[in-house]
């Protein structure tokens, strides 16, 4: 693979971050596509792109995709410095589907427990299935009679109450 084909892949992979490239953009399907040799070059220019962009939530998820252990602490220092905590939530579920580190969970608890707007509860609920922990399912609990329609039915799909 010529070093221009590699640089394209990955600009198809991490198109540019904004809302006409992002908006329901996966990538998981593209990566499924690499070879093994492709997906370890691929794997250190995201780890080199996430030190410059830390708070790249597409760079993080193709990372996590990855399962990627050497961008671990790549993934810890963006989670160091985040301050939304949303995206703190996403992180600490992208480190750990590869480290499976329960201090992740405490992470994502806390930071679960300081949000209150609908759109961060409407999409949280996804993220913090990752962790498959009972406090967290307890707290997702809390919001299966929301009466928003939106927050209680992204509960009740989080938990496997509905499709």
């Amino acid at each position: 693979m010529t070093k221009m084909d590699i640089k394209s892949k990955l600009e198809r992979l991490i198109p540019p971050d904004d809302f006409q490239h992002r908006w329901e953009f996966s990538n998981h399907h593209l990566v499924d596509e690499l070879d093994d040799d492709e997906k370890k070059e691929i794997e250190d220019m995201l780890i080199e792109k996430l030190h410059i962009d830390t708070g790249d939530l597409l760079i993080i998820d193709t990372l996590s995709y990855l399962n990627s252990e050497k961008a671990t602490p790549a993934m810890r220092n963006s989670l160091e410095i985040c301050d939304n905590k949303l995206q703190k939530i996403i992180i600490a579920a992208s480190i750990y589907k590869i480290t499976h580190d329960n201090a992740m969970v405490d992470i994502a608890i806390d930071a679960f427990k300081q949000l209150h707007g609908k759109w961060d509860l409407v999409s949280v609920f996804s993220y913090l299935k990752v962790f498959e922990d009972s406090r967290i399912n307890d707290m997702i609990k809390a919001y299966i009679d929301n009466p928003d329609f939106l927050i209680s039915h992204n509960a009740k799909r989080a938990l496997g109450m509905v499709d």
